[in-house]
């Protein structure tokens, strides 16, 4: 890639310190601790990991399903919380 096609290159989605918590009869289950992420347009990603470890959490939040609870998630540079 040249230079110039770097500097052209944005991200489309960027995580700076995410965290969800569930609450639950009394209970909270923090699934997401700061989580930071950035991905650019036309990057391929995948999430790994056991089951409960927030994968789904991160896309529901991403997909703007679930609402945020802290930190900050821009997609094409709009902030969604």
């Amino acid at each position: 890639m040249t230079p110039a096609a770097t500097n052209t290159r944005q991200s489309t989605v960027i995580v700076h310190d995410l965290s969800y918590r569930y609450r639950s009869a009394g209970l909270n289950l923090d699934v997401l601790n700061n989580v930071n992420l950035s991905i650019n347009a036309g990057e391929f990603i995948s999430l790994v990991g056991p089951s409960g470890c927030g994968k789904t959490t991160l896309l529901t939040l991403i997909g703007c399903i679930k609402s945020m609870q802290e930190g900050s998630l821009k997609i094409f540079g709009q902030e969604l919380n």
